[in-house]
Formats: structure tokens, C-alpha cells, sequence
């Protein structure tokens, strides 16, 4: 996890966010036994219920993510929230 923080926080534009989104594609074609979900249908919800659970509340209020951050966390959350 402390490795994901780092990789998010440093993000801070487009580019950057690419970077991680294929970061994501990446470790998902290598490692897709280390998500909760297997298809797009289930990453989608556990997007969503993360959003709906307070999730990004969480990160807006503890952390102080810029926008670019805040869309890298909730991709990442995909891979790890049921």
C-alpha cells in the first residue's frame, strides 16, 4: 500500500495519471490474482460502492489529494475493494 501512496502522490496532470492508469493495466495483465474482481462489470462496482460507502470523502478530507489523485485512488480502489 505504502507503494501505491507513493505512486499517487505524485501525480499531478495528465500525464502523470496516464502513467498510473498503465501502471494499473499493467499490474492487472501481470498479477490479476491480486484484484478482488476479474471483470469490468465488478471493478465498476467496487468503484462504486467505495464512492457510496464515503470513500472519497475520506480521501478529500484526510489526505488533501488534488483531482488527479483523487481519480488515480478511485481507480486503484477497484482493485482492492469487494
Amino acid at each position: 500500500m505504502d507503494d501505491i501512496r507513493s505512486r499517487i502522490s505524485i501525480i499531478s496532470d495528465n500525464e502523470t495519471l496516464a502513467d498510473f492508469l498503465y501502471f494499473l493495466k499493467n499490474d492487472y495483465a501481470l498479477n490479476d490474482v491480486g484484484w478482488e474482481v476479474s471483470d469490468i462489470d465488478g471493478y465498476l462496482s467496487s468503484v462504486a460502492s467505495w464512492v457510496e460507502d464515503g470513500g472519497i470523502n475520506k480521501l478529500i478530507n484526510g489526505e488533501g489529494y488534488n483531482r488527479y489523485q483523487l481519480i488515480a485512488a478511485s481507480f486503484y480502489i477497484g482493485k482492492i475493494y469487494e
